[in-house]
């Protein structure tokens, strides 16, 4: 199934959610309960593999570790402000002091194929009707919210199949392709991966750097919202640009309106969603996907309140 700019659609599979008796979602190490639970999209094709060489659904906060799935190969790290549950507290200190940022995932890898950069979206698509939307007024608002991170957002939250989408390349906040030479030494070492800036220093970004467009807009350097721009219309210079195995990409992800700790959506103005009351048992995705159920990754965000709230 090929989006378009006029025709974006994905058919979301549903995800069963986890039980709220699940002791192993909903319990920290320390043995603590935890409200929020984490997980690889059972049917994502996505598996986690820790430094300790162990298989885990669940995704581990505050830590880089690798992934694989149809598409992609990589190190990911997730980090949730206020979420407990992280094992790196203090590296989420420190990232998000002073920042108003409640949300960031940094992923470095390599798509496993010739990949469009038109052909892989992100965003939320959901299998079936949100309930008791709020005022329509205030959809419109949160969309515009969002446009500014994703400035070619198609949104749709009153269909049957609701879902809010934009490509990879023009909605994470930065994109670093790595050199020849870079690329060879983080594909033959996991460690590798692990050991660049963003994954060792909490306060590290991704630095932009890539070259494909640059080259195609002939400047020695795109800042991140000329690329946003560049690369937003699925039938523009996107369809043109390839992510190639071989070379290496970094992506950093960041935005401070989803707070996973409260599981709402802070719009600003002081207006603040309670989106657990409106998903009707389905959950905040963190996901890349090339719209014909291959994903490149798709990570769960649950809250015990999605499962409590449905009739509220």
């Amino acid at each position: 199934m090929s989006m378009s700019s006029c025709d974006v659609f994905f058919d979301a599979p549903r995800s069963l959610p986890p039980s709220l008796f699940d002791e192993h979602a909903w319990r920290a190490k320390d043995g603590l309960t935890k409200n929020v639970y984490v997980r690889v999209r059972p049917e994502s094709g996505c598996h986690i593999r820790l430094s300790d060489g162990t298989s885990t659904n669940e995704v581990p906060l505050g830590v880089p570790f690798f992934f694989e799935s149809e598409l992609f190969r990589g190190t990911a790290m997730l980090r949730l402000r206020d979420v407990p549950g992280s094992q790196d507290v203090d590296g989420d200190r420190a990232y998000f002091k002073g920042r108003k940022r409640k949300f960031r995932f940094v992923v470095t890898g390599e798509f496993k194929k010739p990949t469009r950069f038109s052909d892989i979206w992100t965003g939320q698509a959901w299998d079936r009707a949100l309930l008791q939307l709020p005022p329509r007024w205030l959809v419109e608002l949160g969309v515009s919210v969002f446009r500014r991170i994703a400035r070619g957002l198609r949104a749709d939250f009153s269909s049957e199949k609701p879902m809010a989408l934009s490509l990879l390349a023009s909605t994470m906040q930065t994109v670093h392709a790595h050199s020849a030479e870079e690329s060879r030494q983080l594909l033959a070492s996991v460690e590798a991966q692990r050991q660049l800036p963003w994954f060792v220093c909490p306060t590290a970004d991704v630095p932009e750097h890539l070259p494909q467009l640059t080259e195609r807009l002939g400047r020695t350097q795109v800042s991140p919202r000329k690329r946003k721009t560049a690369l937003m219309n699925p039938e523009g210079m996107a369809s043109d640009l390839y992510f190639q195995p071989g070379t290496v990409y970094s992506f950093d992800a960041y935005q401070g309106v989803f707070d996973a700790h409260k599981y709402v959506l802070d719009v600003g103005a002081g207006i603040v969603v309670d989106i657990s009351k409106h998903l009707d048992e389905q959950c905040i995705e963190v996901m890349a996907t090339n719209g014909n159920d291959e994903y490149a990754w798709c990570f769960e965000i649950w809250h015990k309140n999605v499962l409590t709230n449905k009739n509220a």
